[in-house]
């Protein structure tokens, strides 16, 4: 079950066919999964929790996973976020992106959570290459969330500068993603 809030965003998986891959997808927030209690085996949101509420994902997902299903939170943290292309080179990008969870936040999140257990975390690093051009358009298309928070002006003014920064005619950089791993608890009642 693919769940989201945004109806565009189910939209692209059924353009992509997903349905036959036995994905169904659903319209929900994720702060209240339409699952019966205690039946998922996992729960994952892929660069995404930022978009939620942390705390009521949170208890949605420890509600609905079974006695040691897991949860899986793939994101950026504004650490990782500052550190990037975008971060590093376009002008305020890692200041208007204040939706990003650190670490330590969504350790003791989880933490908080009856229910919940934290296990893990590891860092992904992708090594990129792109065009200015490249960079240049999917900054226009809001590639990333973060390029809705500028007023039309700003992001005019923003855009130029950073492809000015931009010093080769091939731009490599490395992304970082955290994933963080929890558990459910097994049920203390009986």
């Amino acid at each position: 079950m693919a769940v989201d809030v945004n109806h565009d965003m189910l939209q692209v998986l059924h353009k992509h066919r997903v349905s036959k891959a036995g994905i169904c997808p659903v319209r929900a927030p994720a702060e209240g999964l339409p699952l019966r209690p205690h039946s998922a085996d996992w729960v994952t949101t892929f660069n995404a929790v930022h978009h939620m509420d942390l705390r009521g994902f949170l208890r949605s997902a420890a509600e609905v996973l079974k006695p040691g299903g897991k949860l899986f939170i793939y994101t950026r943290t504004p650490e990782q976020n500052a550190q990037s292309v975008w971060g590093r080179l376009f002008p305020g990008f890692a200041d208007k992106e204040t939706r990003l969870h650190s670490e330590a936040a969504l350790r003791q999140a989880v933490k908080s959570t009856d229910g919940l257990e934290f296990k893990s975390t590891r860092t992904f690093r992708y090594e990129r290459t792109a065009t200015p051009e490249q960079l240049r358009e999917q900054a226009e298309n809001a590639h990333y969330s973060t390029f809705s928070l500028y007023g039309r002006e700003e992001f005019a003014e923003a855009l130029p500068i950073f492809l000015r920064r931009l010093s080769d005619p091939l731009v490599r950089w490395c992304d970082e993603n955290l994933l963080l791993i929890c558990e459910r608890r097994p049920s203390t009642h009986t």
